[in-house]
């Protein structure tokens, strides 16, 4: 037996050693081919197309902290047939591309991307078409939905057209998917980019890429313009002739019902086309036609976000969403969409990282506001850094990662507790509770969002205390290079019960009851200069009244939100004593969630804090930035970047997401001990019961309350433009 252990382990020895060598002799082929580096599937590019490189790979490379030789359990598993009764998500091994398949319950089918790793190729779709068969049964061609996350070839494949430009040529991905494999479609489900427009009536649509008619693009490729001829060509003889092969929609934000899975399982569009989104400056919307400025934005940026709910198991996908504000070597720039979809999406169970770990996406605010307790990674052999390390990190320190495959070797990826399936990664539930991901259980515990059908009011006090997952320990057989095979025990503990209590006598729309506590908090690196406006829950009025006198009770004095720079380092708010007394401020919360189980942020001072009579405090998000601008530090943060300030704790029982105070209109909140509103302060957008808002200053301005013990509930009298703020002051 020992001696076969060790051919075995040789054998695997030089296996590696083929695999390094035939990667580096692709690795020196393609780097003397022009157009193949990139962060995308590269492509032949049309005369007036950008180049479809998504980022070379010189400038993604980023040194880890640890380059350790790649390890963790490694745990292949076949994919499994759909029985009914079951929910199931597959996300199918297409190495570096992406394609997931849904089958609810009732057996309606949700494909999404079907994605080849060469612009050319069509290896992936003959590997969808064949899992779809395994998992269907043999003979199955009907999909009663289809949807395409962005134009990139490494999610939808490629389609040529003839030198006539009256005949396409498929190479792979969806086209293969319909025109060779002849899978009819229910309903395909596109962003909206744009239309073509015959306007000579020659029928032909190869170069005539004049002729198309953009809605919402950034940089352009010749896989983008192929893919508008041929999904738009409604023509009675044309490529999609009268919509029929595609029954093509454009999506719709918001919608629930234009996928209906059926059996139990809610589909929600949370975002297309950058819905909501703004450039750098603020007030640029990334949606519309960008594709003729110098510096238009990436396709990623247009990715369609899904939020897929069985019973209490919620699973998110958004193909290459990006999750920072940065600037291509190609001269397009990425924006952060992740800032918006996050409050959108909430609490969930399970997701699909964005741009296949990408250094541009899966940043902490979105982490923090999904609190994943399980994240997939969808990706294989690269050169552009995928997944890079960082991202890893902290999906890790919030969740279990699971890997299609391993990624990119150089430089080193330290996958710690990542498990690398090299394959598919199958999810199954039958009740929207228990499921399983590779045949390790987990529980839901995160309630979906309730539809309220009354208006409800809260009086009693009630405690609930949501288990995450009962503590379980699993066994995997692992399979490091270079080493004999081993079995590692990991254990998964709950970090914390929460407990809820109702807050006081309130009318509102009914929210998430329970909310989770991630394992840990990070310190993020996005860069936002944008902060979206966030759904509003209908108004409630305050506990308090008007007053003339000197206030017996805290107040909310000076607010920055429109920062110079980064928001998520630069933030602060002010707070301020005007008693005669000193006043304790445990139990007191700190935040922008105007509405009890809202998505937003409340925090809570550590215990024993106080704050002495005439004394004015600040709570910034970081006091690292906070720092940076004024060369003191603040009294509290948020996050923990200075471990000589004390940090606020997040209230979830109130709001179970981050403080990030919105450029365009928002409220903070103080709370007491037994969560009644003390003080509240609006500007622009925002929306309280019974107070006027402040209409909102320019940015690096403050709003500050002058004089410091005036509350009359009207912000546009009570606070002024502070054009140098004056914190602590």
């Amino acid at each position: 037996m020992k001696s076969t252990a060790k051919w075995g382990a040789l054998s695997k020895y030089f296996t590696y050693l083929f695999v390094v060598f035939s990667i580096l002799s692709i690795g020196l082929i393609l780097s003397a081919t022009p157009g193949l580096a990139g962060d995308e599937v590269p492509t032949p590019v049309a005369e007036s197309a950008t180049p479809e490189a998504d980022e070379p790979a010189s400038e993604e490379k980023q040194s880890p902290e640890e380059s350790p030789t790649p390890e963790g359990p490694d745990s292949p598993i076949s994919i499994n047939a759909w029985t009914p009764g079951t929910f199931a998500i597959y996300v199918l091994d297409v190495e570096q591309a992406d394609s997931q398949l849904i089958v609810s319950p009732s057996g309606k089918t949700l494909l999404i991307d079907v994605g080849e790793t060469n612009w050319n190729g069509s290896a992936n779709a003959a590997y969808v078409h064949n899992r779809i068969q395994s998992i269907m049964g043999a003979g199955f061609s009907h999909l009663d939905y289809l949807v395409l996350t962005h134009l990139h070839a490494d999610h939808l494949g490629y389609v040529e057209f003839d030198a006539t430009g009256h005949s396409t040529i498929g190479y792979g991905g969806i086209y293969d998917i319909v025109e060779t494999y002849g899978y009819t479609i229910g309903k395909m489900v596109d962003r909206d980019s744009g239309v073509w427009v015959d306007t000579n009536g020659d029928g032909v649509c190869h170069e005539q890429f004049d002729e198309i008619v953009w809605h919402n693009v950034g940089d352009i490729s010749g896989t983008g313009n192929h893919w508008v001829c041929y999904a738009t060509d409604t023509r009675p003889t044309g490529f999609n002739p009268n919509n029929t092969k595609l029954n093509r929609e454009t999506a719709i934000v918001g919608s629930t019902s234009q996928i209906d899975l059926g059996g139990g399982v809610v589909v929600t569009i949370v975002m297309a086309d950058a819905d909501g989104v703004m450039m750098a400056d603020g007030v640029t919307p990334v949606s519309g036609d960008h594709h003729t400025e110098a510096h238009p934005p990436s396709e990623n940026d247009y990715s369609i976000v899904l939020k897929i709910t069985y019973g209490l198991l919620d699973y998110v996908t958004a193909g290459d969403l990006d999750g920072e504000y940065a600037t291509s070597s190609y001269g397009y720039v990425y924006n952060d969409e992740e800032t918006v979809a996050g409050p959108r999406i909430g609490d969930i169970e399970v997701v699909h990282a964005n741009h296949h770990g990408s250094g541009h996406s899966n940043h902490q605010p979105y982490i923090d506001y999904l609190l994943p307790a399980v994240s997939l990674i969808s990706l294989g052999a690269n050169d552009y850094s995928h997944p890079n390390q960082d991202s890893l990190n902290r999906l890790l320190a919030a969740s279990t990662v699971y890997l299609t495959n391993y990624g990119d070797p150089d430089p080193p990826v330290a996958y710690g507790a990542a498990i690398i399936v090299n394959g598919d990664i199958t999810i199954l539930s039958s009740n929207g509770v228990n499921y399983t991901v590779n045949g390790t259980p987990y529980v839901a515990t995160n309630p979906s969002t309730p539809t309220p059908t009354a208006t409800a009011t809260a009086t009693a006090t009630s405690t609930a205390t949501p288990t995450r997952t009962p503590t379980r320990t699993s066994t995997a057989t692992a399979t490091v290079y270079f080493s004999p095979t081993f079995t590692v025990t990991r254990t998964f503990t709950p970090s914390s019960t929460p407990t809820k209590t109702a807050s006081p006598t309130i009318t509102k729309t009914p929210t998430k009851t329970a909310t989770r506590t991630p394992t840990s908090t990070a310190t993020s690196g996005a860069t936002r200069t944008y902060t979206p406006t966030r759904t509003r829950t209908p108004t409630r009025t305050p506990t308090r009244t008007p007053t003339t006198a000197a206030p017996n009770y805290l107040l909310i004095s000076e607010v920055f939100y429109d920062t110079p720079g980064d928001d998520t380092l630069e933030e602060w708010i002010e707070i301020y004593n005007p008693t005669g007394s000193a006043i304790s401020l445990t139990g007191y919360k700190i935040g922008d969630e105007e509405t009890s189980g809202g998505v937003e942020g409340m925090y809570q001072f550590p215990a024993g804090a106080s704050i002495a009579a005439g004394q004015k405090i600040v709570v910034a998000l970081k006091s690292t930035g906070f720092f940076a601008l004024y060369g003191v530090k603040p009294n509290y943060e948020i996050t923990n970047t200075d471990a000589t300030v004390p940090n606020m704790t997040r209230y979830s029982a109130w709001g179970t997401g981050l403080i990030a105070l919105s450029n365009t209109g928002d409220e903070v909140l103080l709370l007491n001990s037994a969560n009644t509103v003390v003080d509240a302060v609006v500007y622009e957008g925002g929306s309280y019961g019974g107070i006027t808002p402040h209409p909102g200053v320019a940015i690096g301005h403050s709003i500050e309350r002058s004089p410091a013990n005036r509350d009359t509930n009207n912000c546009s009298t009570d606070f002024v433009d502070r054009i140098t703020p004056t914190p602590k002051s």
